[in-house]
């Protein structure tokens, strides 16, 4: 466990029962430890820290972002080739 990571449980457990937090990751619980250096007993310590008293809401599908970015790719491959050329010229 790296210092970045010994700081962030140093401060969660100093918010702990006193504000509200909220975490946003794409990490399922099982791989905290691989993230916070391999240690799963700290890696639990913050879970269990974080998870007392929470509400959890798992989102499960195609993140907002990933299907604007399909749809934008979507829609550069229908435009022919020479009116993305023409476009970019004249932007310059």
């Amino acid at each position: 466990m790296d210092d970045a990571d010994l700081e962030y449980v140093g401060q969660s457990s100093a918010l702990y029962e006193r504000v509200a937090l909220i975490v946003t990751t794409n990490l399922r619980f099982a791989d905290w430890s691989r993230v916070m250096g391999g240690d799963e007993r700290m890696s639990a310590a913050l879970l269990d820290r974080l998870t007392h008293r929470a509400t959890i809401l798992e989102f499960v599908g195609t993140s907002f972002r990933f299907r604007q970015q399909l749809q934008r790719q979507e829609q550069e491959a229908q435009i022919p080739p020479a009116a993305v050329q023409l476009e970019e010229t004249e932007e310059l």
